[in-house]
């Protein structure tokens, strides 16, 4: 019986393998799977998003929303500078190459430019991310960096 059962659906059962093959594949090597814990990138990306990156693209650039490694966390953040870009935090904002991108606690005042192979990060929701600004090393190095987002599943609509 269980043989006959396994004849008829040879084809069928060949196909659930098959996919399930190419999917663990993709996603482990191709793409990766994220979820949006915060409000952090609203409101591009809202808490409870599923963004979906592509891994086998290294060729990050200023406004590229990318998904890293960052204190053992997968983050999703924005690139706002990249090598050689300089950083001020002055009069409690940030300043990338002299243009605004943000603020900074009173009082905190520091100027560094970007290294090789290394990304600032700040969220779109500057009032609530945590991201460069806050971090003891400020930069994301590239090897750090899991995919760069090309596709937003909203889960509400």
């Amino acid at each position: 019986m269980m043989n006959k059962l396994i004849k008829e659906n040879r084809s069928t059962i060949g196909c659930v393998v098959l996919t399930v093959i190419v999917s663990v594949f993709l996603f482990k090597y191709v793409l990766y799977l994220g979820f949006v814990p915060s409000e952090s990138m609203a409101p591009t990306l809202e808490a409870g998003n599923i963004v979906i990156g592509i891994r086998r693209d290294h060729d990050y650039h200023v406004n590229d929303i990318v998904i890293f490694e960052k204190e053992n966390y997968a983050m999703v953040k924005r690139i706002a500078a990249d090598q050689d870009d300089l950083i001020e935090y002055k009069a409690q904002k940030v300043l990338v190459n002299g243009v605004e991108k943000g603020s900074i606690k009173e009082g905190y005042e520091a100027a560094f430019q970007i290294e090789k192979d290394h990304y600032y990060m700040l969220g779109d929701n500057c009032e609530h991310s945590y991201d460069s600004r806050y971090w003891d090393q400020p930069t994301v190095d590239k090897s750090n960096v899991l995919a760069k987002v090309i596709w937003i599943i909203p889960t509400s609509l």
